[in-house]
């Protein structure tokens, strides 16, 4: 079917917002959720001891949101090289002479 060329793309594309968003939401689910449990017992150890490094780590949450938008920048430019290279050298240049006669 490719060959043929009766392929459709569909679905959304993804953004670095969207990501970016998808990182916020589980990081802030983290953070819900072991403050809860402090709050339902803040006289444990461990869970002072949690919450204490949930707030000296909270500027970490910057690495995977910086992270993204590598990988988005990146992503982009490969599209770029991708495009041009098929532009210049179409496949259909490139396939066997077989084929193209299926």
């Amino acid at each position: 079917m490719l060959w043929r060329g009766r392929v459709r793309v569909e679905g959304r594309h993804g953004s670095y917002f969207t990501m970016a968003s998808d990182i916020m939401r589980l990081a802030s689910g983290f953070y819900q959720e072991r403050f809860e449990r402090f709050i339902r017992k803040p006289y444990e150890w461990d869970r002072i001891a949690f919450v204490a490094g949930c707030v000296v780590g909270l500027p970490l949450i910057a690495v995977p949101l910086v992270l993204a938008a590598v990988h988005f920048v990146v992503e982009e430019r490969f599209n770029q090289s991708l495009l041009f290279d098929l532009v210049r050298r179409p496949a259909s240049a490139r396939l066997p002479q077989h084929a193209e006669a299926a």
